[in-house]
């Protein structure tokens, strides 16, 4: 079961002073204001992707890390709508996918570079307009939780942030899917859709609402299952049974064998918490399925 407050019984919720912001976040004002705005405060790379291509990853200074991890737990304590999936205390990628068993068409998009086009100025604007701080309190939590005019990806509160920066898009897609009768859930970027039949208008409805609100979706990433199972934020659903995907256990094995290997103690234990995480989603899977779930 869902818990949480209404947004206005955020610890964030008018801050008029940045003194009192800083007391909120458990440290000086000084402390703050010295890694706000401050883009050596991040080490950055790119990753490659497994669909190919690369990923700047804009990883925060341990210091300012903590920090963005206090002003996600505050952001995550608020009553989140029930289409949001992740990220949402006690909820996770199994309970976004099961929310669509049973439906004999799936309508799968992604949202493209969706913390790259979470601009500083819808930030400054939530925080401003929706949580009713003052310009320089407001501007202050843009300069914490932004990077380079965007929100950065590996920051522990871009998740919760993006969605708070696009709530209405969200709310405007959710108003609708339900109108076409069909289910939605939101996990970060992954958009899922699913009914008894998704209206082809409905889902070009969808599109145009992130094309307005300055987000559009991944093409190559878009996917439609009818009568078949359907891969949903990791999880294999079919209308009457779900299962952990083939590489999942793939990826078991390798971690299984990688830990007889390593070299070293470090290694041996990092792949025998990967092997031991792997088998536990898998195992979850196996139960919820077995108990005729969800």
């Amino acid at each position: 079961m869902r818990s949480g407050y209404p947004l206005d019984q955020c610890a964030l919720y008018k801050i008029q002073r940045k003194s009192l912001l800083a007391l909120r976040l458990n440290r000086s004002l000084g402390f703050v204001r010295a890694r706000a705005n401050n883009p050596s405060m991040y080490k950055v790379w790119n990753e490659a992707k497994a669909s190919g291509g690369f990923r700047t990853i804009e990883a925060p200074r341990e210091d300012l890390k903590a920090i963005q991890k206090r002003i996600a737990t505050l952001l995550q304590r608020v009553l989140p709508p029930k289409f949001l999936y992740s990220p949402v205390k006690g909820q996770s990628y199994i309970d976004n996918a099961l929310v669509h068993r049973g439906s004999r068409e799936v309508r799968l998009l992604d949202v493209r570079d969706y913390f790259g086009n979470c601009q500083s100025e819808a930030v400054f604007r939530f925080f401003s307009s929706r949580m009713k701080c003052s310009p320089d309190v407001a501007w202050l939590l843009t300069g914490l939780t932004t990077r380079g005019g965007h929100l950065p990806q590996g920051s522990p509160c871009s998740p919760i942030l993006s969605f708070f920066c696009c709530e209405p898009m969200w709310q405007e897609i959710d108003n609708v899917v339900k109108g076409a009768g069909c289910k939605l859930t939101v996990y970060v970027d992954d958009i899922t859709i699913s009914g008894e039949h998704c209206p082809e208008a409905m889902i070009y409805e969808v599109k145009k609402i992130l094309l307005r609100h300055g987000h559009k979706h991944h093409p190559t990433k878009e996917r439609r299952h009818t009568d078949r199972p359907a891969e949903i934020t990791g999880v294999i659903v079919g209308p009457a049974k779900f299962s952990a995907p083939h590489r999942h256990f793939k990826k078991l094995q390798a971690a299984r064998i990688a830990s007889v290997t390593a070299v070293t103690e470090d290694q041996r234990l990092l792949e025998l918490s990967r092997a031991r995480s792997l088998e536990s989603q898998i195992q979850q899977l196996v139960r919820l399925s077995q108990a005729g779930q969800p």
